[in-house]
């Protein structure tokens, strides 16, 4: 599968022995995310579905003399796409995308009061699933399902 997209820390690597690798952590946590790793599925010479990998978490900034905070604030990174079924009816699985990175809230005050109930999140988002092999007739042969993507790196 596709690796995740990195910020706060480095995203997931896609599952399987070819899984590609999570990125790079990046910034100083004033930007927003990265998306998650695509991924093209060839199946028996046709290609079929892309898999997107997740977008990536906004930016938030608040500015003001005192910030107090009672409800929710999300740059949570996107899921990635799953995996195509085999194009052709017959054979291996697509792989999943990478999910996005988280982004990122920042708050410049005096102070910044954050009430109980209260909920700040900036976490990636999960890696697609991979989709399941197919077998047309009846037959031995068996194709292998797809690997999951990369979890994306929180902000």
């Amino acid at each position: 599968g596709a690796g995740g997209g990195g910020h706060g820390g480095f995203g997931g690597a896609g599952g399987g022995t070819n899984g590609g690798v999570g990125g790079h952590n990046y910034g100083n946590g004033s930007e927003p995310g990265s998306s998650g790793g695509n991924v093209t599925h060839t199946s028996s010479g046709q290609v079929s579905n892309d898999a997107n990998g997740g977008r990536g978490g906004g930016v938030i900034e608040l500015g003001a003399r005192n910030i107090i905070i009672n409800g929710t604030i999300s740059v949570n990174g996107g899921r990635g796409d799953d995996g195509a079924p085999p194009a052709s009816g017959t054979g291996a699985g697509g792989s999943g995308a990478g999910g996005g990175s988280g982004g990122s809230i920042y708050a410049i005050a005096n102070s910044v009061y954050i009430g109980y109930n209260a909920m700040l999140s900036a976490n990636g988002g999960n890696g697609g699933d991979g989709a399941s092999g197919a077998q047309s007739g009846i037959g031995i042969g068996m194709h292998d399902g797809g690997n999951g993507g990369g979890g994306g790196a929180g902000g």
